[in-house]
């Protein structure tokens, strides 16, 4: 049988460990709330950059367009020419 002191030195013991493991998910808690702040940063990041790249890639059709249009523009130059 336990004497009340034991029993107070195991409560002592468990408070101790609960104590020990609520720590231990507070701090977990506090750096998954930074991993998500993080990657919502990332996310409007990766969404701006794909949105840039999207006009880039618009403006990148229109360049190889002008580009075919000048060519067919020389070459019916040179035809008109007589070359």
């Amino acid at each position: 049988m336990q004497t009340i002191e034991e029993y107070k030195a195991y409560t002592r013991q468990l408070e101790n460990e609960v104590g020990k493991w609520h720590r231990a998910y507070d701090a977990l808690m506090v750096e998954r709330n930074q991993m998500a702040a993080t990657l919502a940063e990332n996310k409007k990041i990766i969404e701006t950059m794909a949105a840039e790249l999207d006009e880039l890639r618009k403006h990148e059709v229109e360049w190889d367009l002008s580009k075919a249009r000048i060519r067919e523009l020389e070459t019916e130059n040179k035809q008109l020419k007589g070359e």
